[in-house]
């Protein structure tokens, strides 16, 4: 029976968000064909040629490139994208000396994966597109948000945090 075959039970739709369409003969190509072009166009609309590892998503996508250069030219860094997370993370842990600013760059460095996370879900799943300004704009008031919940000693307004975050976390 075909609901065996396919894994169904009666009176579900399993394949509707799929788009294949129920009793459909699995071995034929053109049953496939529109659940290929859903994935098709959900890889397209995050601009990425390849597929979406963790490494390629945060550190080689293109897209995800111009967020970090903004990053590190907002912090005062040189730019070098490393081989993988763990060496992306041990690299901004000692870009600074003072004990502060390391949690600081290393908040910093979370909030970015957060928000290339989170961006990268709203363009696979809700089909919007992610601008470099905005992401790099909420990657500073994210961290701004977490450095005055957990670090702060003093005072740091938001357009300070914007224009010189290391000096707020120096206070």
């Amino acid at each position: 029976m075909a609901s065996d075959f396919l894994n169904c039970r009666i009176g579900k739709t399993p394949f509707k968000y799929l788009g294949l369409p129920v009793g459909a003969n699995s071995r034929k190509m053109s049953t496939w064909e529109p659940m290929l072009d859903t994935i098709r166009g959900r890889l397209s609309s995050w601009s990425c040629k390849y597929i979406e590892t963790t490494i390629h998503l945060f550190l080689h996508c293109d897209w995800v490139a111009k967020v970090w250069y903004e990053i590190t030219r907002w912090l005062g860094f040189t730019l070098i994208i490393p081989p993988n997370l763990a060496i992306s993370f041990a690299m901004w842990a000692t870009c600074v000396s003072n004990k502060k600013e390391k949690k600081g760059i290393c908040l910093i460095w979370n909030a970015f994966m957060w928000v290339v996370w989170k961006t990268r879900n709203r363009c696979i799943f809700n089909n919007m597109a992610a601008i470099c300004e905005e992401v790099v704009e909420q990657i500073k008031v994210m961290s701004w948000q977490w450095f005055i919940g957990r670090m702060a000693k003093a005072p740091c307004l938001l357009y300070e945090w914007k224009w010189s975050p290391i000096d707020c976390m120096r206070r």
